[in-house]
């Protein structure tokens, strides 16, 4: 089955009705997410379906897979990843795979074939097999937690529903985080619906569970007006269980209006998208970013465009209205990047027992999320729960990333390509293009993995 490209637009919303002790009422909206994610191409294992688009899918940059993708040993190489299975990586065999962790990943119903797919992904690419354990809609069951192998189970709340589109995201989400943190645990939480306001429940729940450091969300809805309702969640959440919330930033480029949550939250990590090339790593076409349209910019990005010392390309302080003057500071978007592009440097899924070709910014969340499992891995997970939870002003992961020394010793700064796409106004062009230092484009950059994990120890 050849699955075609997602639709980029949300056409459902629901409203939440709220009272206050004073008698105040309002309305929180919860519009539908969707899933961050291209590609979803079929192939046979010589790379050779018919059903494959011969342009779509082509070699990039270091990429030996079938079909030009990229397997796991690649991005490890690319992105200077020490050995996560105990074999050598760049002459390193350092990684610990996130060891004694656990990483949670939100998504809508589902997927009946995750286990048996996750399970073919590993033989496929020589990656560990995670033990299998059943939990509740509630809680981790027993088995998990008493687990002394690392394991793969699922909270399921929506009674066991699922959906084909959301199947693909489930398989990129569970294997790609699994691949780039090997010896951590892998926690799936299906949500009731798609809705945010029971994604963002999914995603307060995940954080409640054992060892649990990274919550990873490869989906979103455009921004609106009620969306800081939700940010308590996230900002409790940090609080309370000191966990790291990362949100990809969606695959519309930047023409203004929009910008995704739950990545616009201050609370959140905005993960973009960039694309591996012959010619080097270049910024995503598609890739989401820009200044957020109801989120003000938080102290860590104001006081990072004031001490890093380097060029910042005028992108980070204000935003732009398409006529008028600027207006107030706003949160910019995304914070960092990973891979994404499903045309230059396309990585493989195993989905319904099927290979696909996939990308997207639903790929970027999860690859962060394995790499916040190796810091706190070789961090301790109690010492790196402590950091996140008195991290200055709340904001937690964001707080500890935009450090300048830190950011110039372990990103690697992306400096060409562009994100405007057609509909956008002129107002765009300020944020569009990516430059020296950070830009609204890839953020910080993407992490030269080992530099990163020794910077931020």
């Amino acid at each position: 089955m050849k699955y075609p490209n997602l639709p980029l637009i949300f056409v459902a919303v629901a409203s939440v009705f709220l009272f206050g002790c004073g008698g105040d009422s309002g309305t929180v909206e919860s519009p539908d997410a969707i899933q961050h994610l291209r590609g979803m191409k079929e192939m046979a294992d010589d790379g050779t379906s018919p059903s494959v688009d011969p342009n779509a899918v082509v070699a990039g940059a270091k990429a030996t897979g079938i079909s030009g993708t990229f397997t796991p040993a690649d991005l490890y190489a690319h992105y200077s990843i020490p050995g996560t299975t105990g074999v050598p990586i760049n002459g390193s065999t350092a990684g610990n795979g996130g060891a004694g962790t656990t990483i949670a990943i939100v998504d809508a119903p589902g997927s009946s074939t995750i286990t048996a797919d996750l399970k073919a992904f590993n033989t496929r690419f020589g990656l560990p097999q995670l033990t299998s354990c059943t939990s509740t809609s509630t809680a981790l069951g027993a088995a998990c937690a008493a687990s002394t192998t690392p394991y793969f189970t699922i909270i399921d709340q929506s009674g066991g529903k699922t959906n084909a589109g959301w199947a693909g995201e489930i398989a990129l989400d569970v294997e790609w985080a699994h691949a780039f943190a090997p010896k951590a645990n892998i926690l799936l939480v299906i949500a009731k619906s798609s809705s945010i306001a029971d994604m963002v429940s999914a995603a307060a729940l995940a954080a409640q569970q054992a060892n649990v450091v990274a919550v990873s969300m490869s989906f979103g809805a455009i921004e609106f007006a009620s969306e800081t309702f939700y940010d308590t969640t996230f900002k409790n959440a940090i609080a309370n269980q000191g966990v790291v919330f990362l949100a990809s930033t969606g695959d519309a480029g930047d023409w203004g209006s929009n910008k995704s949550y739950p990545s616009a939250s201050t609370y959140v990590t905005a993960v973009g998208g960039t694309a591996i090339k012959t010619t080097g790593e270049t910024a995503w076409s598609l890739g989401g970013g820009g200044p957020a349209i109801y989120q003000k910019m938080p102290s860590y990005q104001s006081t990072y465009q004031t001490t890093a010392g380097i060029q910042l390309a005028g992108k980070l302080s204000t935003n732009v209205a398409t006529t008028g003057p600027v207006i107030a500071a706003l949160r910019a978007m995304p914070d960092v990047s990973f891979n994404a592009d499903p045309t230059n440097s396309p990585v493989l899924v195993v989905n319904g027992g099927k290979l696909q070709a996939v990308g997207g910014t639903s790929e970027s969340a999860p690859l962060w999320a394995g790499v916040v499992a190796q810091l706190a891995s070789q961090t301790g997970v109690s010492a790196f729960k402590s950091r996140i939870k008195s991290a200055a002003g709340g904001y937690g992961f964001n707080s500890l990333l935009y450090s300048p020394a830190k950011v110039a010793a372990s990103f690697s700064d992306v400096t060409v390509g562009t994100n405007f796409t057609t509909g956008g106004s002129s107002a765009c062009l300020i944020f569009c293009t990516a430059a020296v230092g950070y830009d609204d484009v890839t953020g910080l950059g993407v992490p030269i993995v080992s530099a990163f994990l020794s910077a931020y120890r």
